[in-house]
């Protein structure tokens, strides 16, 4: 996490292209982004 509380994306560790189906990346990026806001959510909760 930034100093902001925001999940910091490393590159992920295999190419765009391996993702089958294909994902384009900005479809990869928010998909990761709803899920980082949702482990936020659990990390408030407990």
């Amino acid at each position: 996490m930034n100093a902001s509380g925001n999940f910091i994306h490393l590159a992920l560790p295999y190419q765009q292209s391996f993702l089958e189906p294909y994902m384009d990346e900005e479809t990869l990026s928010t998909i990761l982004s709803i899920m980082a806001e949702q482990l936020r959510e659990q990390t408030r909760i407990c």
